[in-house]
């Protein structure tokens, strides 16, 4: 390849537009050319070691142990996964059990009520209402007092730190 090839490429390869044959192509040509242009010289280092790097393989011994580890674990998982699973399907018909004896138990023993009035004489019915609404007031009112309070207590306590001596904090 020459120069102004090699130049395109490079191009292509920091807009992250090279495919793997043209970043194969740019490894192979720094990895076994020697004369660089000058302009080049500074990525032989990058293509080389990235070229090192894809050559680099494990052998077979590493291989057959990680074979044996994931076989080994594979059994007990089995064995783990078997439970859990019956786990969870006892869990799952306990539940449908509880569900239905409770849909059973309510739907026998609906409540039947009808509801009518408590109170026969209207105005029986119109003083209890009264009554409840005073009730009511009367407990709204004490809540507002607590606030003003409250709040009489709040506007004292800032005016007492707007008046005493700024601290010094650090």
């Amino acid at each position: 390849m020459n120069a102004r090839e090699i130049d395109i490429l490079v191009e292509k390869y920091w807009d992250c537009d090279t495919s793997r044959e043209e970043e194969c192509l740019l490894k192979e040509f720094f990895s076994q050319t020697e004369e660089i242009p000058d302009h080049l010289i500074p990525l032989k280092s990058i293509f080389v070691y990235q070229k090192a790097q894809f050559d680099v393989c494990l052998n077979e011994a590493f291989d057959k142990k990680i074979l044996s580890l994931i076989s080994q674990e594979e059994g007990k998982a089995k064995k783990e996964v078997s439970l859990s699973q019956v786990m969870k399907i006892a869990a799952v018909a306990l539940l449908c059990v509880i569900v239905g004896a409770v849909t059973v138990y309510l739907s026998a023993h609906k409540n039947t009520t009808t509801y009518s009035d408590t109170y026969k004489n209207p105005q029986e019915a119109m003083f209890v209402i009264r009554h409840a609404v005073s009730a009511v007031g009367n407990n709204l009112q004490e809540g507002r007092q607590e606030s003003v309070n409250a709040i009489s207590t709040l506007n004292k306590f800032n005016e007492y730190i707007q008046i005493s001596p700024k601290a010094n904090i650090k």
